[in-house]
């Protein structure tokens, strides 16, 4: 797939439906996976696409928030006010609340285990809070087991934080994409995205998408046409290891919003009361075959001995290409 021309913008419908997509140039594209988050207000998330962290472990990063199954009951967890929910327009919706003082809860949906990927166009419709205190991303992470992060790979397709941050962010009108690997670690190589004017996250549906191929990962927001960050194996520093490119190691969807940590501080007291990241669908396509060139003889071609110098020959090819 590498320094294809691709060309299609993925409609915001609550209504659309898992299928093929519309052919960009030359290279058709089927639907393999996906999630429309169709169903009722309320109703049960696929759980044969979608499992849930759950804890307050912190996740590497200092967080603060207690991740919560939509079923759990256990405090700080409440299956009456559900972090992750079907809100019945056609969205999935992850929702921050503070049910106590100094205390939040969220969700984060994987699919570790039930869908995972190592090739591909990867993308989501998000609507989603830029607010103080809030870190919401959409990204994947390797799957390969015995292997550790960072050195397992992560590419974040969408990861938004606010400019007040300790860490100054995009805030309300862009976004950052980022991979991480052995070397970069947790700095990683990425870039940021700022949005026109009058266009921001939180107002709005935006699509965030990845192409992905073998040594190289395109980066676009709305038009996979125009990447805005391409990464390539040649890229890393040296002794770094691209981890994005065997089928021995697929990675997983991630969808989460974390409270506080490394790029969510500082809260504050309105932290929680935020309106929900929404989610209008989930997709992975894989792309057909794209037919080899073929060239067409215009004459013929004779071939004729030149000097010769040590173990090498040069020879001549006489003739219309």
């Amino acid at each position: 797939m590498s320094g294809l021309a691709l060309a299609l913008i993925s409609p915001l419908r609550a209504s659309a439906q898992c299928g093929t997509t519309g052919p960009t140039g030359s290279v058709s594209w089927t639907t393999q996976l996906c999630d429309e988050f169709n169903g009722a207000a309320n109703s049960t998330i696929d759980r044969t696409k979608w499992a849930f962290d759950t804890g307050n472990s912190g996740c590497g990063n200092n967080e603060l928030q207690t991740y919560c199954d939509p079923s759990s009951n256990t405090a700080p967890c409440s299956s009456s006010s559900p972090n992750a929910f079907i809100d019945g327009k056609g969205h999935l919706a992850i929702q921050v609340r503070s049910p106590a003082a100094n205390t939040w809860t969220s969700a984060r949906l994987k699919s570790q285990g039930l869908q995972e990927f190592h090739a591909g166009r990867i993308e989501a419709g998000i609507q989603f809070p830029s607010a103080t205190g809030l870190w919401p991303a959409f990204w994947l992470l390797g799957a390969q087991p015995g292997v550790d992060w960072p050195m397992v790979g992560e590419t974040d397709i969408m990861e938004n934080w606010p400019k007040t941050s300790n860490i100054s962010g995009p805030g309300a009108t862009g976004n950052c994409s980022t991979i991480h690997t052995s070397v970069t670690g947790g700095s990683g190589k990425g870039k940021c995205f700022t949005f026109l004017s009058g266009q921001q996250v939180d107002t709005s549906f935006h699509t965030y998408g990845q192409i992905w191929s073998a040594n190289m990962i395109q980066y676009y927001i709305d038009d996979p046409t125009q990447p805005y960050f391409v990464v390539t194996a040649s890229d890393l520093p040296p002794g770094d290891t691209w981890p994005f490119s065997s089928s021995a190691n697929p990675f997983f969807v991630i969808m989460n919003v974390a409270v506080g940590g490394t790029l969510g501080t500082p809260i504050d007291a309105n932290t929680g009361k935020q309106a929900a990241m929404l989610v209008d669908y989930v997709r992975q396509y894989l792309p057909a075959p794209v037919p080899a060139l073929r060239f067409k003889a215009s004459g013929n071609i004779s071939v004729k001995a030149g000097a010769t110098s040590g173990n090498a020959a040069k020879i001549n090819l006489l003739g219309t290409l």
